[in-house]
């Protein structure tokens, strides 16, 4: 959750797609975590978040509010088990989808990290994506 920005999503667990991409719900007000990496009980790695902007069929999830999220705003992440933690943002960054560097968001050592991922910038109405990846990074706080 970031209150700030009144987000608050359902989180489901995804894997890989046929594809090789990282699979997310259809439904832009469901996010996927990828369940291949760090949860969020996990005191290292990437816990890594995702979720479509919109859809067809759908309204704009709230994860397109993630192009506002300030440095230093709080996100809460509660887990299955119902104990949450806090996490600061770091970074906001807009990665066009071909320079996404997926390694470094999807590490599954080294320090605890919050990794939220959605669409952004340009549309491309002939291919139907967005030519970029929004993503925030956030530590513990």
């Amino acid at each position: 959750a970031i209150p700030s920005l009144a987000i608050d999503m359902p989180v489901t667990d995804v894997g890989v797609a046929d594809t090789g991409q990282m699979e997310l719900p259809t439904d832009p007000a469901v996010a996927g975590w990828y369940r291949y990496g760090a949860d969020a009980t996990s005191t290292s790695g990437r816990i890594l978040i995702a979720a479509h902007v919109d859809a067809v069929d759908y309204p704009i999830g709230p994860l397109a509010r993630l192009r506002d999220v300030p440095a230093g705003e709080v996100v809460r992440l509660t887990a299955a088990d119902g104990t949450s933690r806090e996490f600061v943002v770091q970074s906001l960054t807009y990665y066009e989808k071909t320079s996404l560097p997926t390694a470094e968001l999807f590490e599954r050592g080294g320090p605890s990290a919050l990794v939220l991922v959605t669409c952004g910038g340009p549309f491309d109405s002939q291919t139907g994506h967005y030519r970029d990846n929004v993503v925030a990074v956030a530590v513990p706080r």
